[in-house]
């Protein structure tokens, strides 16, 4: 078998680094939209929170709501009569809404620097002392708010219940906070230092506490950490909550700053340098990402006309610069390219989204941002709000290698164009002769192609390639291996196909059966797909599979940019209700990362039907002896191996599906 295999990588992933290396290098601009936000005309957003099915956007005495990311409203808060409100800061945790901010009151009256919200319309000023609060972050049960210390140095509220707020003296040799983040898996608090107003940089923050955190469970109890590395002149720029842990950006040298990573806030290790020309200052939290929409990619936002923010990882360096459409308080967006995961040691498994705000004088900071249903989204500011829908990792190729003959043996592959409106471009590819090249001996000799919509529907079929030269173009195009001039494999290009699902099945004659190779390549190479792009949403080969030589091996490419979770099957008994026979009776599936083994499954289990049912996958019955595995996948290439867990071969269908 293993000459087989190293044939099929050979012959199917053999332009994959070519392929991968230009999607890292890409440089088209995000797609831009810009929307009237009614009702927020002279709004000027500082943070932005979403719970409740909404989305708030803080301002001074007012927020903004919208229920999609494009539609605002806004609702002024209930400020006391003769107090004021100067909003900073705003989160989301157990179904409440906690702003925070500045306050002054007149005639004895008490401080009220947080509200709070059921629901992101309905608001109520709570008392919380003297002292503005720059920063607020919740966890289930406990919320903590940091900013400006107080003559008996309680620099901190915190309550339980959103409702009462008490003052906390922080200890650990604290001053003023500028922010506050809390990781809901760990259940911790790190909070970093600022002067007053909340600013990292200003001149009253103490110098010994600029390169410090302090680390709380409950607001009661604090610990402070120098980060490794600092100096007296270094200074945390922001914290940001990712995956298993935190991520500090720390400024280092003028010219410099350093991410490090952290599981406990306790013990921090520097992970990257990222180049900060002059006049642009540093990283600051957004709010929070979920990663399954934005696929774990690091953004930066600000103002660079001093340059572009670079950053640099293992040795290698892509960036692209976004820029967006001209409107109040909007500059420009950084987006550094190529892969940003920084668990090497399990600690650490994806970057957060950081924000960049520009040096005072050096122009107007963007507005904050919120990432949701696969858009980047500016909260809005004086009547209208820019979004964009961000790059995603998506499937671009599959190929599979087996037994290729009439009847029950046809090879036949499936194809899903969904995501976005339009149309999609596919390389369809049935290799026979040109096997050969790659040491793959018995194989089919002249394969044919058909293509249906459907399962009934023909489209186009073709028996000898003929050195097309709109074939050899998209062959080239999609970075596959050549064919010769004279072969007589079989090629098969659409150029827009509309959203549905597509099958293919190859055949052979002169021998009828012998090794086969399907391939189908997204052909829309240097188009940027993000979450709302047409793409290739599940790939699936049927064909009989055994053992050593006569495994079933279906290989698939996962392209763009952080990672997809992708559900794959194998099923054998299952097909029996659709009319097949001599099916395998209790195939094992096993999932490669090149030669490294990196999940399997014989016999499915009941806790993955919610997965299958959610991408409208057929039903297996329960208890049957088919095979399922859920994984998370960065761009690269993989393999699933579909062996006969009894030692019985048969017909099997692999299927690969992207997961909501």
């Amino acid at each position: 078998m293993a000459p087989l295999r190293a044939a099929f990588r050979a012959a199917a992933f053999a332009a994959f680094a070519a392929v991968l290396a230009a999607t890292a290098l890409l440089a088209q601009p995000l797609a831009w939209t810009e929307r009237p936000a009614a009702g927020t005309t002279g709004f000027t957003p500082v943070a932005v929170a979403s719970g409740a099915g909404v989305h708030v956007a803080l301002g001074n005495a007012a927020v903004a709501i919208s229920t999609d990311a494009a539609t605002w409203t806004r609702i002024d808060l209930p400020i006391p009569r003769d107090t004021t409100f100067f909003g900073r800061a705003l989160t989301s945790a157990d179904g409440l809404f906690v702003a925070a901010g500045a306050s002054s009151a007149f005639d004895g009256l008490p401080n009220r620097n947080v509200y709070t919200s059921p629901d992101g319309r309905t608001w109520t000023p709570r008392t919380t002392g003297n002292g503005s609060l720059s920063a607020v972050a919740g966890l289930p049960g406990r919320w903590i708010a940091v900013g400006a210390a107080t003559d008996d140095g309680r620099s901190a509220v915190t309550s339980t219940d959103g409702l009462s707020w008490s003052r906390v003296a922080v200890g650990q040799g604290s001053s003023s906070f500028a922010g506050i983040v809390a990781h809901p898996a760990r259940r911790l608090f790190v909070a970093w230092a600022g002067d007053a107003n909340g600013n990292v940089n200003g001149p009253e923050v103490p110098t010994g506490l600029r390169a410090h955190v302090w680390v709380t469970p409950d607001g009661a109890s604090w610990t402070r950490v120098t980060l490794p590395g600092t100096s007296d002149v270094s200074r945390v720029f922001g914290v940001a909550v990712s995956g298993g842990g935190f991520l500090a950006a720390v400024r280092v040298s003028a010219a410099s700053t350093r991410l490090y990573a952290s599981d406990d806030g306790l013990v921090w290790t520097p992970r990257a340098d990222v180049a900060v020309p002059p006049h642009t200052v540093p990283l600051f939290p957004t709010s929070t990402v979920d990663p399954a929409f934005v696929g774990g990619g690091f953004y930066v936002t600000g103002d660079f006309a001093a340059g572009t923010a670079t950053a640099v990882i293992t040795g290698s360096t892509a960036t692209f610069t976004e820029t967006v459409p001209s409107a109040t308080g909007y500059t420009t967006v950084t987006r550094p390219g190529g892969s940003f995961r920084l668990n090497a040691s399990g600690s650490l498994s994806a970057w957060s989204y950081v924000t960049v705000s520009p040096a005072e004088g050096s122009g107007s900071p963007l507005p904050p941002a919120l990432f949701t249903a696969g858009r980047i989204v500016f909260a809005p500011v004086d009547g209208r709000s820019i979004s964009a829908a961000l790059p995603v990792a998506y499937l671009n190729n599959l190929s599979v290698l087996a037994r290729a003959g009439a009847d029950s043996e046809v090879l036949t592959v499936g194809v899903t164009v969904g995501g976005g409106p339009g149309g999609k471009s596919v390389l369809v590819r049935g290799i026979g002769p040109t096997l050969a090249a790659f040491g793959v001996a018995g194989a089919v000799a002249d394969p044919v192609l058909r293509l249906f919509r459907g399962t009934t529907t023909f489209l186009a079929a073709n028996d000898d390639w003929a050195a097309d030269p709109a074939l050899a173009a998209a062959t080239a195009a999609v970075g596959a291996f050549a064919l010769p001039p004279g072969s007589r494999d079989a090629v098969i290009f659409g150029p827009a196909f509309p959203a549905g699902g597509y099958v293919v099945e190859y055949t052979g004659k002169s021998p009828v059966t012998g090794a086969g190779l399907v391939e189908l390549y997204d052909a829309d190479r240097g188009t940027l797909i993000t979450a709302e792009s047409p793409r290739l949403t599940n790939l699936a080969a049927r064909s009989l599979g055994g053992t050593g030589a006569a495994t079933l091996i279906v290989g698939f490419n996962v392209a763009g940019h952080g990672a997809v979770r992708v559900l794959v099957r194998a099923s054998g008994p299952a097909l029996a209700p659709f009319g097949l026979s001599g099916l395998m009776p209790d195939p094992r599936l096993d999932l490669f990362a090149g030669d490294r083994r990196i999940d399997g499954n014989d016999d499915w289990i009941a806790a993955t039907r919610a997965a299958q049912d959610s991408v409208g996958a057929f039903a297996f019955p329960a208890g049957s002896k088919d095979a399922v595995l859920i994984a998370t996948l960065p761009p690269g290439s993989y393999t699933a191996q579909v062996t006969p867990g009894g030692g019985t071969p048969g017909v099997a269908l692999v299927e690969v599906y992207e997961l909501p």
